[in-house]
């Protein structure tokens, strides 16, 4: 008797939108109950990490847009392959306030970079500069989202008046790439 041949389709979609730095959840299913198998590979996707290249179900985070390719033996010998496609927007999701307010209220006291978690390898440098190009605030090999890691508004000690100051940021995110981000910030009194 010829066994029935096998089927593997990936259910949830064939063409996925990601964020830069979000997971993906892939469900692939089969024909057969899965004990029946003898081989799953996932292949493809070079810049991602993926939670096993040997399961049906694989947590996938591209870094890229990417192809992947599943390819299923049944013990008797029978194949199958489907194809995913995830498309990855790579704008990098940070944020940085145009002003802040370090006035000791504990809303808004420190001017600090926002990011998604999970994005942002590390701040290289963060720099703020007064008007006159003198550097006021400066920290190397920080975290986003960490108020702790941010300027609180004072320069020598001294609380700074009110002024609109520049700033230059070195990010690296989680992909091994390098940007530079700058911007001002007012400072309110």
């Amino acid at each position: 008797i010829e066994p029935d041949s096998l089927t593997v389709i990936i259910t949830n979609e064939v063409e996925v939108d990601l964020d830069f730095g979000e997971e993906h959840q892939v469900q692939a299913a089969v024909n057969i109950p899965e004990e029946e198998l003898a081989n799953i590979q996932w292949t493809g996707g070079v810049d991602s990490t993926m939670s096993c290249i040997d399961c049906l179900r694989p947590l996938i985070r591209p870094l890229r847009t990417a192809d992947y390719f599943l390819e299923v033996v049944s013990e008797n010998g029978c194949r199958d392959k489907a194809r995913l496609r995830i498309y990855v927007n790579r704008e990098k999701p940070i944020y940085v306030p145009n002003v802040f307010s370090p006035n000791g209220d504990g809303s808004n006291d420190r001017f600090y970079i926002f990011s998604r978690e999970g994005v942002v390898e590390e701040i290289q440098s963060f720099q703020v500069f007064n008007r006159w190009g003198e550097t006021v605030f400066e920290v190397y090999g920080s975290q986003p989202n960490d108020p702790l890691s941010g300027w609180d508004g004072s320069f020598r000690g001294e609380l700074m008046n009110g002024a609109v100051f520049t700033w230059y940021a070195e990010i690296e995110f989680i992909d091994g790439t390098v940007e530079l981000f700058k911007g001002d910030v007012t400072l309110l009194r």
